[in-house]
Order: structure tokens, then C-alpha cells, then sequence
């Protein structure tokens, strides 16, 4: 009996994986948004809740690159990112001790950032030898393109990006380089966790590059 529901449920995951590749991601991206449309009042009820049973008032007088920032509380999350409280433009997502977590890619009431290290956006390649080059980060993977070889580096925002050399000169970073492999700096973060936007001066909010 057991093996016949394991094979069952082997099927109906082929199934499923095959039918969301035969009409091209379009059912996934379909539940997603249902699912999103009838998370919204649940994230604003438990942050009312929150609020509600809070005992406690905290003030955060949060400064970034000298600019004093407030600070936004984490309503939910998924696999590859979080839902964040009324946030109106778009950004780059910091934790209130300066750590970079994200770009923020919905705005609104209910908003939404997605973790750098599931996203797509250039980099630039700071060698020992203080060679840079421009290259891509996709999802844990450093792409380096003309077959360039990097024994040791750090790995940066691209300074071609906004704030990009604020980050490399604050020494804040997406990963380094050693012995030829690609190690990411990913960056603690819970439920919890205070977060700050800086907002994207760039017409149009193309914070990552337009990957």
C-alpha cells in the first residue's frame, strides 16, 4: 500500500512539472497570484495584532550613508523573499546594522523584496591585483563572460549601479572569489529583522540593472 501512494504521488508530480512546462509556467504563476491576492488581508491583520498585544513602543532612529531612514516591519515571507508594510518606491533593502538583503520589487501598502542571493543583477569583480570587471550574478552563480579567470576577488553591487561604489567603498559585498570559486555573502535574516529602503534615484527605479 505504501509503495503504490509513493508511486502515485511520483506521478502526479510528473504530471504537475510537466503541465506547468507544456503551457510555459503560466499555471504556477497563475496560484501564485490567487495566493497573493488572499494573503493581503491576512499580512494586515496580523500586523494589526501585533500592534494590538505590543506592550512595548519602540523607537529606531536608523542612519545609512547619512541619511536618516525609517524602519519597515516584515508582515510575511516566501521561499525567495518578504512582505513588508507600505513602502512606496523602489530600492535597495538593508537591515538597520547595514547588511544588503534585497531589491524591492512590488511598492505599495503591501510590498514586496526579493533576497539578492535568488535575484539577477550585474556585479563588479575587484581581483587582488585591483583588475575590475564587469559580470553577472544569477542565483548563486558568478557568470564571468570572454572565459576571464579569477583566482581571488571580492564581488560587489556593480559600481555602475545605484549606490554600487557607496557599497564597494563600505566594504559591503555579495560574495568573494577564492581559489577560482564563487562564495556568497548571504546575510542573516528572520521575521524579525528591521529593515531600511533606500530608495533608487535612477528614472524609473532600475535598481538592478535591468535583469
Amino acid at each position: 500500500m505504501k509503495s503504490e501512494i509513493l508511486v502515485f504521488s511520483i506521478l502526479m508530480l510528473l504530471f504537475l512539472f510537466f503541465f506547468n512546462l507544456i503551457f510555459e509556467n503560466y499555471p504556477a504563476e497563475f496560484v501564485y497570484n490567487i495566493y497573493r491576492e488572499f494573503s493581503y488581508p491576512l499580512f494586515y491583520f496580523r500586523k494589526t495584532v501585533n500592534e494590538f498585544f505590543d506592550s512595548k513602543n519602540y523607537v529606531y532612529n536608523i542612519t545609512l550613508f547619512g541619511d536618516s531612514l525609517t524602519t519597515h516591519d516584515i508582515i510575511s515571507e516566501d521561499a525567495e523573499g518578504f512582505y513588508l508594510y507600505k513602502v512606496e518606491t523602489r530600492g535597495l533593502v538593508f537591515t538597520i546594522d547595514g547588511s544588503f538583503v534585497g531589491f524591492v520589487r512590488e511598492t505599495g501598502k503591501y510590498a514586496y523584496f526579493k533576497k539578492w542571493w535568488y535575484d539577477s543583477f550585474r556585479v563588479t569583480v575587484v581581483a587582488e591585483e585591483k583588475l575590475e570587471i564587469e559580470a553577472f550574478y544569477n542565483r548563486g552563480n558568478l557568470i564571468i563572460e570572454d572565459n576571464i579567470k579569477v583566482n581571488n576577488a571580492n564581488v560587489y553591487l556593480s559600481k555602475f549601479l545605484p549606490y554600487g561604489r557607496l557599497l564597494a567603498a563600505n566594504e559591503i559585498r555579495i560574495g568573494r572569489v577564492v581559489s577560482g570559486k564563487f562564495y556568497p555573502d548571504i546575510p542573516e535574516i528572520g521575521i524579525k529583522t528591521k529593515l531600511v529602503v533606500v530608495e533608487d534615484y535612477l528614472k524609473g527605479g532600475n535598481s538592478n540593472g535591468g535583469l
